[in-house]
């Protein structure tokens, strides 16, 4: 009998599937880098045109980016024209989710065998670039989060300003504004963020917003105009559940007149699926990379409740594993 490495034909499927979409995740990033992507749903481009343009420095990895792709039918090579198919478009329109991941903290997962042996510790500004993870962030929260958003703060009636913990580059909180006649306020914890958000807001919007650097586990200030406070995706990132409880208490005196917060985080399930997924995966993996025990659901609506707010609606999120959930202040 011949001897196989694989023991059976689905193993065998599994295994070239894991394969060829692991490269594949690193030769769609290469795309996006140089800008193929959007030319690529416009349109079919060319091995000559690769080889020729000024736009494509080392067009040998291109073209091999490319390659990679057509095992995984994301790109089709017709007579020398790569085109993107049916599935590569769809995937396209999730690159937001590989950007922040495999590019934002490319460098944590290749890493990632040492760190799991304890031979390195992945340092912030080296190993992941925190503007990077804050600006794809941003692209998410624009694209899944925001409809949600607007839902919900349409139901509530706002009137005064509508403050974004977590602003990120402003994008959502500009066009929330815009959309409901409102002045903002933005805190972010990234300086290159705050600088771009309040770039954006001048560039943008004659709106009444500005954007402003802050720890928010120590908030400075009073902002009494307050009436929707945003929590956008922090608190995974703060380990101590004491800590966060301490935190969202501190937004009721932060804040004194805001009557809801629209508190949002991902979860950890509590046992594992089987299902494929994007973000999920990566959230999970990444974090505990970092040392940072992701919460199980049960978890996060225990330090909510610890806080002393009143939940009044919970709304899944397109982002696998998040919620978005209503506090009343």
């Amino acid at each position: 009998m011949t001897k196989t490495l694989f023991p059976s034909p689905s193993i065998q499927n599994t295994s070239k599937k894991m394969f060829t979409y692991g490269i594949g995740c690193h030769a769609l990033l290469v795309l996006h880098s140089v800008g193929l992507l959007p030319i690529l749903e416009k349109r079919a481009v060319s091995k000559k045109e690769i080889v020729e343009s000024e736009r494509y420095p080392h067009h040998m990895a291109i073209i091999g980016a490319l390659q990679a792709l057509t095992y995984a039918d994301i790109v089709k090579d017709e007579k020398q024209q790569y085109l993107l198919t049916e599935s590569g478009r769809e995937v396209v329109q999730d690159i937001d989710m590989f950007i922040h991941w495999f590019n934002a903290y490319g460098k944590v997962m290749a890493d990632s065998v040492e760190i799991a042996k304890n031979l390195y510790v992945p340092k912030p500004d080296v190993d992941y670039d925190l503007d990077q993870v804050a600006y794809s962030a941003s692209l998410i929260k624009k694209r899944l989060i925001t409809p949600v958003l607007r839902e919900v703060i349409s139901s509530l009636q706002p009137q005064g300003v509508l403050c974004d913990m977590g602003c990120s580059s402003g994008e959502v909180l500009i066009s929330l504004c815009e959309e409901f006649n409102l002045e903002g306020i933005g805190f972010e914890k990234s300086p290159k963020m705050v600088e771009l958000a309040n770039k954006n807001i001048q560039m943008n919007t004659s709106a009444a917003i500005h954007a402003y650097y802050a720890d928010y586990t120590n908030m400075k200030g009073i902002y009494p105009e307050v009436d929707l406070l945003i929590c956008d995706f922090f608190m995974h990132h703060i380990t101590d559940d004491d800590v966060c409880i301490e935190m969202l208490r501190s937004f009721k005196q932060t804040f004194p007149n805001s009557r809801y917060m629209l508190f949002m985080d991902n979860f950890t399930p509590e046992h594992g699926t089987s299902s494929p997924e994007v973000f999920a995966p990566a959230f999970d993996f990444v974090h505990r990379l970092q040392k940072i025990e992701t919460r199980a659901y049960q978890s996060l609506e225990g330090i909510i409740k610890g806080s002393g707010f009143s939940i009044v609606e919970r709304k899944n999120l397109e982002i696998p594993n998040g919620y978005l959930w209503l506090l009343e202040m």
